[in-house]
């Protein structure tokens, strides 16, 4: 008895160590949803225009492929058309530029975001992993529309 009840709490611990956090996004019903596409080379999304909101991002990557994206934004909102002409040859879209990786893990692939109106790019980092050292691999645009 003892033995067994040595077992449940042993099983207790292990499922209590190895859980999620943060707990998986849940996407309410009619929620806005952007499917993330990401391949070794690509990044696409479907749609690419979306209205200001909660958004939640679906990530699809290829298994053994790269396993992360960032999301670049001002730090008010959305990119202007010069910084996202400079993100794509530089790496580096300036000043007051936030980068967030999003990324795939035990706890899902959704990602929520509350977005105003603007565009927003969608990056596959370049070798470095990181959006500020080389210029991205690929560059997708989401626009945020009113």
């Amino acid at each position: 008895m003892v033995r067994s009840l040595r077992f449940v709490a042993a099983l207790v611990l292990l499922g209590s160590i190895g859980g999620c956090e943060p707990a998986p996004v849940a996407i309410p019903p009619g929620a806005q949803q952007v499917a993330v596409a990401v391949s070794a080379t690509t990044v696409t999304l479907t749609p690419s225009a979306v209205p200001a909101g909660d958004v939640y991002l679906v990530l699809a990557f290829p298994t053994g492929g790269p396993g992360e994206v960032w999301l670049v934004r001002s730090g008010n909102g959305g990119l202007s058309d010069g910084q996202i002409a400079q993100l794509a040859q530089t790496g580096d879209a300036g000043q007051g530029i936030v980068q967030e990786s999003m990324s795939a893990s035990c706890c899902g692939n959704v990602v929520k975001k509350t977005l105003v109106a603007g565009k927003y790019a969608i990056i596959l980092p370049g070798p470095e992993g990181s959006a500020s050292v080389v210029p991205p691999i690929s560059t997708a645009i989401l626009e945020v529309n009113p």
